[in-house]
């Protein structure tokens, strides 16, 4: 019987037994011939995901500005957008040295971060307000250059949020100034007196002389170095 098969498929008889291993091999073959297109295809992605995320490509230019655009209408909701295309990593620290940098994105979205409390935005308000050299520099120029690098928001309780933080770290890094309580009443001074100067909505501005009655714990060279007297520029905008 084995005669006649092999006659039949003109294969010996040697041959028909060594057919299994032959068999065998080529599924091998095909099992590890997809395995090296599957690896093909990996290596491609990999390249290409390197070619459009290296700095220096315009396709990755492209990603950072939708990336800022993204940003600067929903921070919150880019964050993820961001960190998927590596623009910048969803960590408070890489955030905050992102946000200092502030290349294109608006100050308004960066203050939204920071006056969130959620645990991820308090670390990142920290990091932030920690970026800002303030050594060695009084306290009014150091309020407005830190209120430089983002906008308020307008919820008190943010505002002061970012205040108090302001005044823990201006304290720290001036430890001769006084009290971080003593910071954070200059601090929320002086926004308070670029609101009542600036705000369009406040419409009986109070003078220097009554705002200093208002505030007998502050003297006439804090109020006067909180830019009462420059009444046509907002702190944040010096």
């Amino acid at each position: 019987m084995a005669s006649r098969y092999s006659e039949r498929n003109g294969l010996s008889e040697s041959e028909m037994m060594t057919l299994p291993k032959v068999r065998k091999r080529k599924a091998q073959l095909v099992d590890e011939i997809e395995a090296l297109k599957n690896e093909v295809r990996e290596v491609e992605e990999e390249l290409d995901q390197v070619y459009y995320t290296h700095p220096k490509s315009k396709e990755y230019h492209k990603i950072v500005v939708n990336g800022r655009r993204k940003f600067n209408q929903d921070p919150w909701k880019a964050l993820d957008w961001l960190a998927q295309r590596n623009i910048v990593a969803k960590t408070p620290h890489a955030l905050a040295i992102w946000m200092k940098a502030g290349e294109g994105l608006s100050k308004s979205a960066i203050g939204e971060i920071l006056g969130d409390n959620r645990p991820f935005a308090l670390e990142t308000l920290d990091l932030f307000t920690r970026e800002h050299r303030l050594h060695n520099v009084p306290i009014v120029p150091a309020l407005r250059q830190y209120l430089f690098s983002f906008r308020l928001p307008g919820e008190s309780q943010k505002i002061d949020r970012i205040l108090i933080k302001f005044a823990e770290i201006y304290v720290e890094q001036n430890p001769d100034y006084g009290s971080a309580d003593q910071a954070h009443t200059v601090a929320y001074s002086c926004i308070m007196v670029n609101t009542l100067l600036h705000n369009p909505n406040v419409k009986d501005k109070p003078s220097l002389e009554k705002y200093i009655e208002m505030n007998e714990d502050l003297s006439r060279h804090w109020i006067n170095n909180c830019g009462t007297t420059n009444r046509s520029v907002p702190i944040s905008e010096c």
